[in-house]
């Protein structure tokens, strides 16, 4: 019995051994990837497109190997590829596995471009850290509002026919605002 359990195991690998040996020219194209191209000597080559747990299960269920022959890496906002060739009784097929988009890497630490003042809205930036982007998040600091002192300072005494005034000073930096009251 374990005779002819080691000589089918020989046969199987023996046929799997003599599948056709392709080489793939494989290119992506489009706004998101979804045009893939393979061609093997000038001629298209047709794949099937799975997704990563049916490419285990079929490499499984046939006993086969697959080699990755070409990868085509996702970007930040665009799909990627894994080209298969799973070899089975002498028999060569190609399984293409959707790598989905990896999204944005930023960084968590905000940079300021603008500073906020009491009365305009500044903002602040981070980048992507994936290699090759350049996307930039952007966001607005809201104003901080004005800071007035707590106490009053007298700027006119009033006199017995025109009333004084008193102000308090926005303490922001580079801010002149007052607010101003009557005084009697």
């Amino acid at each position: 019995m374990k005779k002819i359990f080691l000589s089918l195991v020989l046969a199987m690998s023996m046929l799997m051994s003599f599948c056709p040996i392709i080489n793939i020219k494989v290119s992506a194209s489009g706004e998101d990837n979804l045009e893939l191209s393979m061609y093997l000597e000038g001629s298209k080559i047709e794949y099937e497109f799975v997704n990563m747990e049916d490419y285990k299960l079929i490499s499984l269920n046939h006993h086969a190997n697959g080699v990755l022959i070409k990868r085509i890496p996702p970007t930040c906002t665009k799909r990627g590829y894994d080209v298969y060739k799973v070899c089975f009784l002498g028999e060569s097929k190609i399984y293409v596995v959707e790598i989905p988009p990896t999204g944005h890497n930023y960084s968590k630490k905000w940079k300021v471009s603008k500073q906020a003042t009491c009365i305009e809205a500044g903002e602040e930036y981070r980048i992507c850290k994936n290699k090759g982007c350049k996307s930039v998040d952007k966001r607005e600091i809201q104003p901080t509002g004005h800071n007035f002192s707590d106490e009053w300072i007298v700027g006119e005494e009033p006199t017995c026919t025109q009333p004084g005034e008193e102000y308090k000073q926005c303490q922001n930096n580079g801010c002149t605002v007052r607010e101003t009251r009557e005084m009697q």
